[in-house]
């Protein structure tokens, strides 16, 4: 029976296909979860609002009051201004950026659209997503930027350089 050698350039190209094809099927299971949740069958819909998100606004009241097992659909659209260049709401797509280090959200994209309740932990929307909320309270928005207001000169660090809107549906689905 012969035996076929593989030379080191096969060996090598193996390698490097495996390794790609893992990435590849890490980030459809993880970088997709968003997109893959869904809101429970039994839940309807209690309401359907449309609320604007200013760039410039450090965690924008939506004025939205929210119970523990909400669920939430948002659909964004918009551009904004970062203070570094312009996107829209799911930010520049580079994930954990040095010009990001500040960002409510260290794990999104620079100019993101992110959101909380009340003071919880801001969690990542951008232009569509689906969260089931964990507590009461009041949903924020805002775009992921470096927190707080400019304290010097610099730009792109800070909401006082940004500029722009996204305009956000948000449909709340509740189990009655």
């Amino acid at each position: 029976m012969a035996t076929e050698h593989l030379s080191p350039t096969k060996i090598i190209e193996g390698i490097i296909i495996t390794v790609v094809g893992g990435i590849i099927l890490f980030f459809i299971i993880n970088g997709c979860e968003r997109s893959d949740q869904t809101c429970p069958e039994s839940a309807v819909i209690v309401d359907k609002i449309f609320v604007t998100v200013d760039a410039k606004v450090y965690w924008n009241d939506t004025g939205i009051q929210l119970q523990k097992g909400d669920c939430l659909e948002f659909t964004a659209t918009g551009n904004w201004w970062n203070g570094i260049n312009t996107t829209g709401p799911d930010g520049d797509g580079d994930i954990g950026s040095p010009e990001c280090l500040g960002c409510p959200v260290t794990d999104a994209n620079l100019g993101e659209l992110i959101g909380r309740i009340g003071n919880s932990a801001p969690f990542r929307i951008g232009g569509t997503a689906i969260h089931t909320i964990n507590q009461e309270g009041v949903l924020l928005l805002a775009m992921n930027e470096n927190m707080g207001y400019c304290v010097d000169e610099r730009e792109g660090s800070c909401y006082d350089d940004n500029n722009g809107i996204v305009d956000v549906k948000i449909t709340v689905y509740r189990i009655e």
